[in-house]
């Protein structure tokens, strides 16, 4: 939500876990190893040079 009366005195409303989410992606997007591995794994998906497994069931304990 943004409320504004001109340019200067926006004011932005987030929720927690958005605010939580664009921070993260802030760090991770100033990281140049995170984003070194983001693209590689980008490119081999790509390329198809990944593995498939099937999702393993996990019994919840009793």
């Amino acid at each position: 939500m943004s409320l504004q009366k001109n340019v200067e005195d926006t004011v932005v409303v987030l929720s927690k876990r958005d605010y939580d989410s664009m921070q993260e992606n802030f760090h991770i997007m100033s990281n140049n190893y995170l984003m070194d591995k983001m693209r590689r794994g980008n490119q081999q998906f790509k390329e198809g040079s990944f593995l498939s497994h099937e999702l393993l069931e996990v019994k919840e304990d009793d």
